[in-house]
């Protein structure tokens, strides 16, 4: 099988914070919603309970419910990233195993460990066509994104994303414009600053002009400055 990389779907569904006894129904939940992109992490410790609820929808309606449909993004963490390339290959293999995907569609550097962050990436460069459409960062400034660079050969995949915190009230325009001038996508995470700025009163005013919710206004915003968001709830009707 040969992977090519697709675009990172606007809108996605993130598994932090979500405890494992919950992630089963939440997840299958955001399916049922019509959320296709899921942002995982070996850090979040609920893996094995997603990758449940990814094989059960995929088997509940084989004709129409297709691994493609899915875009899954994957992560290792700081500790196997300082524990060397064995330690990080390990963890994207346990990653892939828990999740029951088949592939990913994105594999992230979760952080950029000073001294650690390049090994890491670099021991998974052969993953990508294979068993990852593409590579991509986290949390990374434009010097740790030059650094990471530095230390690829010619040919190598460079990263295709990179994943940050975004909202109007955490906005980094010229990082922002750094990576997508690098041809990369930037996907926002926390755009409602974890539910602290749904009671802001110049959100709730925009909300109220607008006709939708503050939720919908924080996303909508994050949208428009053509960045890619990340939601989470573990309620199903503020899914929809």
């Amino acid at each position: 099988m040969s992977l090519t990389p697709i675009p990172v779907p606007p809108i996605g569904f993130g598994l932090y914070l979500i405890a494992a006894d919950r992630t089963y129904e939440c997840v299958m939940n955001a399916l049922r919603a019509g959320y296709r992109h899921f942002d995982s992490a070996s850090f979040y410790k609920n893996e094995a309970q997603a990758g449940n609820a990814f094989e059960a929808w995929l088997r509940s309606d084989p004709e129409n419910n297709k691994r493609d449909d899915l875009f899954i993004v994957g992560k290792v963490w700081t500790t196997e990233i300082v524990a060397g390339a064995s330690a990080v290959r390990a963890s994207f293999e346990k990653s892939l195993s828990d999740l029951k995907i088949g592939f990913f569609d994105m594999f992230m550097i979760h952080w950029p460990v000073p001294g650690h962050h390049t090994g890491a990436y670099l021991a998974l460069v052969d993953k990508v066509g294979t068993e990852t459409r593409a590579l991509g960062v986290s949390n990374y400034s434009a010097a740790d994104y030059d650094e990471l660079v530095a230390g690829l050969e010619e040919g190598m995949p460079r990263p295709a994303c990179c994943q940050m915190e975004v909202s109007p009230y955490m906005w980094r325009a010229t990082l922002v414009d750094f990576f997508k001038n690098k041809g990369m996508q930037v996907v926002g995470y926390k755009p409602l600053g974890r539910g602290k700025r749904l009671a802001e009163d110049k959100v709730k005013g925009v909300a109220a002009k607008c006709g939708g919710t503050e939720a919908q206004v924080l996303i909508r915003w994050v949208l428009s400055k053509g960045v890619e968001v990340i939601c989470k709830t573990t309620n199903e009707a503020r899914m929809r």
